[in-house]
């Protein structure tokens, strides 16, 4: 599990929570609770982030707080930067 604090904004606190998988594989099971839990999954491919590039899926849970949940592909170049 991750946990994102923002770094660039004025706001204190936790940004997002992530689970981090280690294969494709898991990430497509995680994919399959999520949708069997109706959580408004968006998917996001091989997006760039400030460390990795990776495969992920976004949900907010009833609190209001962002899930991500991902599969890193590969280091992100140096001059990457997160959408996030």
């Amino acid at each position: 599990m991750n946990f994102a604090t923002p770094t660039h904004r004025q706001s204190v606190g936790v940004n997002h929570l992530g689970f981090q998988v280690e294969s494709d594989q898991e990430l497509r099971g995680m994919r399959a609770q999520l949708e069997a839990a109706d959580a408004g999954l968006v998917e996001e491919s091989e997006q760039l982030c400030r460390y990795a590039k990776s495969d992920k899926y976004w949900v907010t849970d009833p609190a209001g707080i962002a899930w991500e949940t991902f599969h890193t592909l590969e280091p992100a170049q140096p001059a990457s930067c997160c959408a996030k």
